[in-house]
Order: C-alpha cells, then structure tokens, then sequence
C-alpha cells in the first residue's frame, strides 16, 4: 500500500483503530486513508473528532444552507488539500468533486491508493 511517509502510515493506523467500527467498509476506508494524508491530519482537531459523528473529514466542513450540502470551510485548508477532502468524501458518500485539476505525483498516488481502497483492488 502506498504511503506519502511513515506520519501518513501511522496516522491511518490510528484513525482505523479510532473508527474501528468502520473496518469492513472499503468507503470508510478510503475515506480514513485521505483523512491521514498529513497535510489533512493535522488539521483534525481530536476534540471535535469526538463530538462528532460521522466521517473524519465531515469536520473540516460546514453544512451550507443555500447550496444544501457540506462545504470545506476550515481555514487551513489549501487548495490541494480541499481537493483530497472533496475525493475522500465522494468516495466515502458519493459527495461531489471536480477531478479537473493537477495533482503533486504524492497526491496522484494517494488517489489512485484510495480507489484502490474503494473498490477493492
């Protein structure tokens, strides 16, 4: 499995035994592996991640009432990063994304591992 670095690695280890419940869900799975992307992780505040239910990267947005959907809203997100949040939550629950954009090789990776995830290859 591809990892960015050993931080990516371990980060996902420890966001699949925090949400351990999850571990037979390929979407869950999928969407834990973008979520421990280091640039994504160190985002997540623990404190909310336990208040929270539902998926990781649900807390790094904001439910907007005009547009009917979640948004990414947390100011330390870049543009990279919104697009790896925007991908792991459409492949955790089909949210939209626009895939028209270049991705680092790093980030190209970690999609194609996190398809890989999703469906199982």
């Amino acid at each position: 499995m591809y990892f960015i670095n050993q931080n990516h690695e371990d980060n996902f280890i420890a966001l699949r035994q925090y949400y351990s419940k999850q571990e037979h869900d390929p979407e869950y799975q999928a969407h834990l592996y973008i979520a421990a992307v280091p640039e994504l992780f160190d985002l997540l505040d623990p404190f909310v991640l336990q208040k929270a239910s539902g998926a990781a990267l649900t807390t790094l947005m904001t439910y907007n009432e005009q547009a009917g959907n979640l948004m990414p809203s947390h100011g330390g997100l870049t543009s990279a990063t919104t697009h790896l949040l925007e991908i792991g939550m459409s492949l955790y629950n089909g949210y939209p994304c626009n895939l028209d954009f270049r991705p680092s090789n790093e980030h190209a990776e970690v999609i194609i591992q996190a398809l890989k995830i999703r469906y199982g290859l």
